[in-house]
């Protein structure tokens, strides 16, 4: 009867041993198969890259553009045409074999004019501002002062003359002041007058 008392003992240590080991296990293996969803919970959480912003403008850089700005040339600074500021308005003349156009210019007493006279013709001409007496007295000399007045710079015994080659352009500034007596536009070059090269110029008071 001790033999089986002895087993019955034996029997209910293995038990409790059993008991014992099978717990830890378990709690081993829970913890080991935890769920994924709890790991990423206490997981720290991924860091989100700062979205882009402008770049605040440098203040050097804008100091530069504006003193950039400071020296760059301005309008009142560039070149003036003086003789452009002085004239009141400006009238273009054409020239060619044998006229003037336009044949007729009108200009009012007291004011200053600007020429620009082309040549588009295939010999040289000459804009006059005369008489017409002046004129017939100057082609009934036969030319004879025409080449002096011509080299004088445009202001010959009172006329104003210009001459321009062929295929050029010139201009120049005449005031018509009171004692302005013009009547005529002609070209004095030996034959062009006589050809027709002439036309009127009227003062207006």
């Amino acid at each position: 009867m001790r033999l089986p008392k002895i087993a019955s003992w034996l029997f209910v240590v293995a038990l409790v041993a059993a008991a014992c080991g099978g717990g830890t296990s378990t709690a081993d293996s829970d913890e080991a198969a935890a769920p994924a969803s709890t790991v990423a919970t206490t997981a720290a959480p991924a860091t989100t890259a700062a979205p882009a912003t402008t770049a605040a403008p440098d203040d050097t850089m804008a100091d530069e553009m504006a003193h950039d700005d400071e020296e760059a040339p301005h309008d009142e600074e560039a070149p003036h045409d003086e003789e452009a500021t002085e004239a009141d308005r400006e009238i273009e003349v054409t020239m060619s074999e044998f006229a003037f156009d336009p044949a007729s210019i009108s200009v009012t007493a007291g004011e200053t004019v600007k020429f620009h006279v082309e040549n588009v013709g295939l010999v040289e001409h000459e804009f006059r501002l005369t008489t017409e007496h002046a004129a017939e007295e100057h082609i009934a000399a036969g030319h004879a002062d025409h080449e002096e007045e011509a080299e004088e710079g445009g202001h010959g015994h009172g006329e104003i003359i210009l001459v321009v080659a062929a295929g050029e352009s010139d201009s120049i500034v005449v005031s018509f002041d009171a004692d302005a007596d013009y009547d005529v536009v002609a070209c004095l070059i030996p034959g062009h007058y006589e050809a027709g090269m002439h036309g009127e110029l009227v003062i207006a008071a």
